[in-house]
């Protein structure tokens, strides 16, 4: 027996020494998470954070071995921005924890916060959508794309090159939106509006022609 203790005692270190190392796991719900919370809490799933925002905040002061747990049954809106990386055998990793379904990590951004602007138009802020947004989900239906004026269209007062127009009626900021800006009788241009001022907007992704004035 003392050959056999003495064996297993010079083994021991080296199966430690190849085993990967055990990292920090940090856990996020939905439902009942508080991005508030200190790493430590995050720890416990009893505390877990909230958000992929809060996920992609600290995502590169995660090591190698650090485990990112999501409960089950809930869902996360927006992206994971993996902007760190793990080691060969020993990765970052991303699972989930709980019962039920496996957690669905959404495209979509959930909006609060919305304000009629007039004229039964509802404005909510969305930081994280960029220029373009390309679907509106209410009460899981899809919603056709809005449209102003309901028929028709404005008048361009003025322009500066192929970048801003000016008309008499813009006084809702539309910042974000598209604009489609009949330039002649035969072309019908679609661009991303990436400001307001005023009755001014300006705007990218348009074709080479210019507006006319007056049109």
């Amino acid at each position: 027996m003392k050959s056999i203790y003495s064996f297993l005692s010079i083994l021991m270190p080296i199966f430690m020494g190849i085993l990967p190392a055990r990292g920090n796991t940090y856990y996020f719900s939905a439902m009942n998470g508080d991005d508030s919370r200190s790493p430590a809490q995050a720890e416990q799933a009893v505390t877990p954070w909230r958000s992929l925002k809060k996920l992609n905040e600290i995502f590169g002061q995660l090591k190698p071995g650090d485990s990112v747990l999501l409960k089950r049954g809930d869902v996360f809106y927006g992206s994971i921005v993996a902007s760190e990386s793990g080691a060969a055998g020993n990765p970052i990793y991303i699972g989930a924890y709980g019962q039920g379904n496996d957690p669905v990590v959404s495209g979509f951004h959930r909006l609060d916060g919305w304000k009629n602007i007039g004229q039964n138009i509802w404005q909510a802020a969305c930081p994280e959508c960029g220029l373009r947004v390309n679907m509106v989900i209410i009460n899981n239906k899809v919603q056709p794309m809005g449209r102003y004026p309901a028929t028709g269209y404005l008048t361009i007062q003025s322009h500066t090159d192929n970048t801003s127009i000016t008309g008499d009626q813009l006084s809702t900021d539309w910042t974000g939106g598209d604009v489609i800006i009949r330039k002649n009788r035969f072309v019908i241009d679609h661009a991303t509006i990436v400001s307001q001022q005023g009755n001014t907007i300006t705007y990218k992704g348009a074709s080479y022609y210019q507006p006319t004035d007056k049109y």
